[in-house]
C-alpha cells in the first residue's frame, strides 16, 4: 500500500547468475569507483 519503486540507473544494478555475470559486476563497479560513481 505504501511501497513505491526505487528507479536505479543502469550502472548500479546487475543481476548476477552466472560467474561471467560476477565477473562483469567486479570490471563495472571498479570503472564506476575510478569515475567517482560511488
Amino acid at each position: 500500500k505504501d511501497a513505491k519503486p526505487v528507479i536505479l540507473p543502469r550502472y548500479l544494478v546487475q543481476d548476477i547468475d552466472t560467474p561471467e555475470d560476477w565477473e562483469f559486476a567486479e570490471l563495472m563497479y571498479e570503472a564506476c569507483r575510478k569515475k567517482g560513481l560511488l
